[in-house]
């Protein structure tokens, strides 16, 4: 039986189920949206239309699949309130280095100078 008769089989036979998990994701997505307005102070619309200005894709390294925990919204960490200070979207790779290294440009040319330059030692 192909998977589309499969799936429509299933649906029949467990509409409970889907429905259950189509609201628990439904909810996800709704809580989402609120903490980007609650708390980057921008609406849904302006974080899609970031990320539709970036092509749907992550700002520093381009990638299109965000990975585990869906996109990161990068914030400028200076001044303490984060509300409308959002730079960018970004996947949680890029997200968790730009964190790592503080945000600081300065650590991140040091970085690529060290990468660039080193050698193995093995």
């Amino acid at each position: 039986m192909p998977s589309k008769d499969r799936y429509a089989a299933y649906r029949k036979q467990h509409p409970e189920r889907l429905k259950a998990r189509n609201s628990k994701y439904n909810a996800k997505k709704a809580a989402k949206r609120y903490n980007i307005t609650w708390r980057y102070g921008i609406t849904p619309a302006e974080y899609d239309a970031i990320l539709a200005a970036q092509g749907y894709c992550c700002a520093i390294c381009g990638t299109d699949a965000p990975g585990g925990k869906g996109w990161h919204t990068d914030h400028d960490h200076s001044g303490g309130k984060v509300r409308g200070k959002v730079r960018g979207i970004l996947c949680g790779r890029c997200n968790m280095a730009l964190g790592l290294l503080d945000d600081d440009p300065e650590r991140f040319r040091l970085a690529a100078a060290y990468l660039e330059k080193t050698k193995l030692w093995r």
